[in-house]
């Protein structure tokens, strides 16, 4: 029981942590557009 409950676990931060860097590689960099015009 308790290596399933780790497993879940482990599941669980890498998928929060997938999400996370996805929703910070959505966001625009502003340092990419300051030549803009």
């Amino acid at each position: 029981m308790v290596k399933i409950m780790l497993a879940f676990v482990v599941v669980y931060l890498i998928y929060t942590w997938g999400n996370q860097e996805f929703e910070q590689s959505k966001r625009k960099n502003p340092a990419m557009y300051e030549n803009d015009k």
